[in-house]
């Protein structure tokens, strides 16, 4: 096998023997030029394929860019060769953002953790860029350096507020004259003594319908800002018992209807307020009876309970459904909560399929959460847990 020896020469004089000695020394050097050879090839590769990416990828040392791509070149207007002379690579983040990504830049190199953020560049001509980046530690030339992925989503970004402001138009425009049919028709409700059998089934059908429907645009409209990240509980001292009993009497009636028997219970050392969101607690609890009412057959029961679950550090209130209706099977009850998702079981039971995202959106905006117990043909029970403020641990 031939080796590759480097030679080393020292040629010097002796005094003593008046004679020139020359020292020879050598390195077998064969592993080191095979090693640098394959890191010349996979660097080449590296930068033959990152070249060709549909993702702009980077290098930055030392506050300079020593690798960028051509996608990312092109997504801020500039070409590669004028990002790698520019003074620092932080000019390309939007000025206001700046001082963030300093800040997390230097906290990579400290604490050696990946990061991922959607942040604004600015191009070359001005325009701010909307991009998901991730960036992470490593190591070139023997020094840190930050290597990182950017990928362009401005449209995507532009299409999704597109989208939200339309549902949010569409659910305020349909909401507002729901509202007046809602009231009117439940106005006529109370006085319907005053009609024809078929005039109060009309009646009947008109307040139901737009109460459904009412019930339709609040959840896409629940859902949009959810999408958004902008369902945010309003906390306020709330009658739990009007809350839970505004929620049951919206459906006892069609529960009635179905031959359905409706229960509800709830403890006499439950107190009276409890700090939550009413309108997204009640809107919780309506989607689970919902549920139970659509889903429950004809002479079954629901039963809607609260009970407290007291722990050493605080208390939390515990707001079950539990129905004998169809029951969920073990492997759908890890997709239930997925928004639109629908069971091949509930073929002819009109639904959306954003009910159980709501409910369970709902706990999580409160720092609580959701349980499912479930057997098939045998019924289901939903649990929603709330953790209480601490003001709120004294019983009534």
């Amino acid at each position: 096998e031939k080796r590759i020896i480097e030679w080393r020469n020292t040629t010097f004089y002796s005094p003593d023997t008046k004679k020139i000695i020359v020292l020879c020394a050598g390195e077998d050097i064969t592993e080191y030029i095979k090693t640098n050879a394959a890191l010349r090839e996979s660097e080449t590769k590296f930068r033959s394929l990152a070249d060709d990416a549909l993702v702009g990828i980077f290098l930055v040392q030392d506050w300079h860019y020593v690798f960028a791509n051509k996608y990312l070149a092109e997504i801020l207007g500039y070409s590669v060769e004028e990002l790698l002379n520019l003074e620092n690579w932080i000019d390309v983040v939007a000025p206001g953002e700046r001082p963030i990504l300093i800040m997390a830049a230097e906290g990579m190199l400290s604490d050696k953790q990946s990061q991922r953020r959607e942040i604004h560049l600015q191009r070359k001509d001005g325009k701010l860029i909307e991009v998901d980046g991730i960036s992470a530690l490593t190591e070139y030339k023997g020094k840190p350096a930050l290597i990182g992925t950017v990928v362009d989503i401005t449209e995507k970004k532009a299409l999704e507020r597109q989208k939200e402001d339309f549902f949010a138009m569409a659910t305020h425009d349909l909401k507002s004259p729901l509202t007046v049919i809602m009231s009117c028709s439940e106005m006529l409700v109370k006085k319907c003594q005053q009609f024809d059998e078929n005039t109060k089934r009309f009646i009947d059908l008109i307040h139901g319908s737009s109460r459904k429907l009412f019930h339709l645009v609040e959840d896409f409209l629940s859902v949009t800002q959810l999408e958004a990240g902008r369902l945010t509980p309003k906390i306020a001292p709330s009658d739990i018992h009007l809350i839970l009993r505004e929620a049951q009497a919206e459906l006892e009636k069609e529960a009635q209807e179905k031959g359905i028997h409706f229960y509800m219970e709830i403890p006499k050392d439950l107190p009276q307020q409890i700090s939550v969101d009413p309108n997204l607690v009640q809107r919780a609890v309506f989607n689970l009876l919902q549920n139970s009412v659509n889903y429950t057959q004809p002479g079954g029961s629901i039963i809607l309970k609260a009970e407290w679950n007291a722990s050493e550090d605080r208390d939390f209130l515990l707001i079950s459904v539990k129905d004998t209706g169809k029951g969920i099977s073990p492997e759908e009850q890890e997709s239930i909560f997925e928004k639109y998702y629908r069971s091949p079981r509930t073929a002819g039971i009109k639904g959306t399929g954003l009910g159980l995202t709501i409910v369970k959106a709902v706990a999580e905006a409160h720092g609580g959460f959701v349980t499912v117990k479930s057997e098939v043909n045998k019924g289901s029970t939903f649990t929603l847990c709330f953790p209480l403020a601490l003001k709120m641990k004294q019983r009534a």
